[in-house]
């Protein structure tokens, strides 16, 4: 055995023991900032150049998908703008802008975007994956449940025949009637177990930027993982328990990246209200019926993944992290907890009003 306590310490900053060793040059470091620093840049740098190529990968073909990269190059594309450069003859730059690079590229080609880009823009991009800023290119994303719709006291013919909050919400999934699935007159617990899963839904779409299609098992892992309802069977008697649960079970979820204060609980409580409040008061259960119609397809689409397990978005980004996996449901919980959730929501449309308007 090697006693040196020279071998004990990270090889980037001589000062700290190390706790990780990389997995590319293998090379023992102690935190992130020196996995980040310059000694290790050629090594960090192509890590980070893979991240943005396996995200890119993953969003798949669909046009939302391009939608989105394209906005965040376009952010950082201007974000890098001078403001003395808004005033000189862009059509004089022998490159080009960026838009105009990107014209005929294959967005799901990450290599041909990568190649596209400019040397002092892979690097500038690659800075803000290390500083955390990438982030900031990423479009806003608002919860489709925060939003209220006016009911019009007046309609006409030619009104749409389809609410506009329909073609927002994720789309509702047909289920037996409840009279079908049971006889047995249902425990009002079953409404604070609802609350729970509504919670895990939010905290697992605000996760997510509203992107469940992406990654299927992260999401289907990180919802159950947070609901102890889905997870564990848990049972809940208040509505106040069933939201904290939630919240601290984001604390213990070891791949979930979510800013965790004292006002964590009072956000999922705020989701799980606008959401059980609805559209408007002409369709108070639309809100509550989608996200659980999202959850229930969402269980389904994992069901088709291979059962290797893979690394969730927040330790694909942070080396410290790496080693963390996100645990792949089996196909058979998967299937009992679609069953549960077709349960909720054929409930929901017989039980659930009596609820909401308390």
């Amino acid at each position: 055995m090697d006693d040196d306590p020279d071998n004990a310490l990270c090889q980037l900053c001589k000062d700290e023991i190390f706790k990780y060793v990389c997995p590319r040059c293998n090379i023992p470091y102690c935190s992130v900032r020196c996995y980040q620093s310059q000694a290790h840049s050629d090594c960090s740098e192509e890590f980070y150049k893979e991240n943005i190529q396996e995200w890119l990968k993953a969003e798949g073909p669909d046009s939302e998908s391009k939608k989105t990269m394209m906005e965040m190059l376009k952010k950082f594309e201007n974000q890098n703008l001078d403001e003395d450069d808004l005033e000189t003859d862009n059509d004089s730059d022998d490159e080009g802008s960026l838009t105009d690079r990107l014209a005929e590229v294959d967005l799901d080609d990450p290599d041909e975007v990568w190649d596209r880009l400019l040397p002092e823009e892979r690097q500038e991009f690659l800075e803000m994956l290390k500083n955390g800023d990438v982030t900031k290119l990423i479009p806003e994303w608002e919860p489709w449940w925060e939003k209220r719709y006016h009911v019009p006291k007046v309609r006409f013919l030619d009104d749409p025949i389809e609410p506009e909050y329909v073609g927002v919400c994720p789309n509702i999934v047909s289920v037996p009637d409840f009279s079908v699935l049971t006889k047995i007159e249902p425990s009002p617990q079953v409404y604070f177990n609802v609350v729970n899963v509504l919670a895990s839904f939010a905290v697992t779409a605000r996760y997510l930027n509203g992107d469940f299609d992406a990654m299927p098992v992260e999401a289907a892992a990180t919802v159950m993982f947070v609901s102890k309802n889905l997870s564990n069977h848990e049972v809940f008697g208040d509505f106040d328990t069933a939201i904290e649960s939630v919240s601290q079970s984001v604390i213990e979820c070891s791949w979930v990246s979510l800013d965790v204060d004292s006002k964590r609980s009072d956000l999922l409580a705020q989701d799980v209200k606008n959401i059980l409040a609805g559209p408007n008061e002409e369709h108070p259960l639309f809100y509550a019926k989608a996200a659980l119609s999202c959850l229930i397809s969402l269980m389904r689409s994992a069901k088709k993944f291979s059962k290797k397990p893979v690394k969730g978005a927040f330790s694909a980004q942070f080396p410290e992290h790496a080693s963390e996996a996100v645990p792949h449901p089996s196909k058979d919980v998967l299937t009992k907890c679609s069953k549960k959730l077709e349960y909720y929501l054929s409930w929901a449309e017989v039980h659930l009003l009596k609820y909401c308007a308390k």
